[in-house]
């Protein structure tokens, strides 16, 4: 059985964090591949800065000399339990499902927040949780404890990158970015301040 991560998130821009997270994954799991599911529409009030398509695009271009890190097109807005999984399954169908999320959003999930919640941690879904600076290995393995699951915690190498700061950089996006999604930021002008 195929072991494929699911790496879902706004992804704007994807920066180095990202890669390297997927990478970790990919290598500690002996994942045969992490899939990148840029969310159309992300959880909260504040929309994307730059289209779904640009997004997608960049997320290719940051992939594309990385073996075993591929973009996955979701038909749904946002990854939701209810509508996402199905359509994972019959993607991945036979594949162990690993699910990456960052710290911070892991420290989120609860039944109320997440309908289905069930279904996602449970075999043959894992979840995967990468460290975030100022969250702990003990506060993620409390939550895990709360939430009746077992969860991979895998380090990041690189936890202060964030898209938000990415973006408010007026200079050298290339310190955190990988070099094709610098060029694209810069042939389309996007995240200017």
């Amino acid at each position: 059985m195929e072991r494929v991560g699911i790496y879902a998130g706004t992804f704007d821009p994807v920066h180095d964090g990202h890669i390297e997270l997927a990478i970790t994954a990919k290598d500690l799991l002996e994942l045969s591949s992490v899939q990148f599911m840029v969310e159309k529409r992300p959880w909260g009030d504040k929309q994307p800065e730059a289209s779904v398509t640009q997004r997608e695009t960049m997320v290719k271009r940051a992939v594309e000399d990385k073996e075993g890190l591929e973009l996955f097109t979701s038909n749904h807005d946002q990854f939701t339990i209810e509508h996402t999984l199905p359509e994972l399954r019959v993607a991945f169908e036979a594949s162990e499902l690993y699910f990456i999320m960052g710290a911070d959003t892991f420290l989120h999930m609860s039944p109320d927040s997440w309908p289905g919640l069930e279904t996602i941690i449970t075999p043959p879904n894992y979840i995967v949780v990468a460290e975030r600076s100022m969250l702990t290995e003990q506060q993620i393995s409390t939550h895990a404890r709360s939430l009746g699951v077992a969860v991979a915690i895998i380090p990041n190498t690189l936890p202060h990158h964030a898209s938000t700061d990415v973006r408010a950089q007026i200079h050298d996006k290339a310190l955190w970015l990988p070099q094709p999604v610098a060029d694209y930021i810069d042939e389309n002008e996007l995240y200017k301040s």
